[in-house]
């Protein structure tokens, strides 16, 4: 069967290649793989929709990241700071369940709960450091707005009274 034309290779199911070369047990269900396509996509669906997402995510994130760079924006501002945070933060967690997904999705049955064994203490590591640095965050968020708060009603007090139209003064 393989010895037809380059034409024919292209038509071929991947199943008829795998028989042909003496792989056997690793053909995808009834379907024909097209050229240029994920050969996973057609096997482990839902696997490999969950691995697009995360890599979809990371990549988003990471553009997000450049972007809030590039745009000019100063550092010094704290908001901008934070949603750059927020944006790498991202960007690191999703590239970093990209890598443990793809390597589960090409890892041999045979070794692959080995595999997620050996990542699953780095997963908790990176969970707890995740909550450390988040709780850190919103910690000096919840002091941030109340410094702002309190600036706020300290200018608010010496600010000169109102003055209508016809001269009177109006209360703040």
């Amino acid at each position: 069967m393989l010895e037809q034309g380059p034409r024919d290779f292209i038509s071929l199911k991947i199943e008829d290649i795998l028989t042909e070369t003496g792989v056997q047990g690793l053909a995808v269900a009834a379907h024909t793989a097209t050229t240029g396509t994920a050969v996973l996509a057609y096997d482990w669906s839902h696997g490999f929709l969950k691995f697009m997402t995360f890599n979809t995510t990371s990549f988003f994130s990471s553009l997000c990241v450049v972007l809030l760079l590039l745009s000019g924006f100063r550092l010094e501002n704290k908001l901008m700071m934070w949603i750059l945070t927020i944006a790498m933060t991202s960007a690191l967690t999703f590239t970093g369940l990209t890598y443990i997904w793809a390597q589960s999705l090409v890892t041999p049955d045979h070794i692959v709960d080995k595999v997620n064994r050996m990542g699953l203490p780095l997963s908790i590591v990176w969970v707890i450091i995740l909550l450390l640095v988040g709780l850190s965050h919103l910690v000096h968020l919840v002091m941030w707005i109340k410094k702002w708060k309190k600036q706020l009603l300290h200018t608010s007090k010496h600010l000169p009274p109102r003055i209508g139209p016809l001269g009177q003064n109006y209360p703040i």
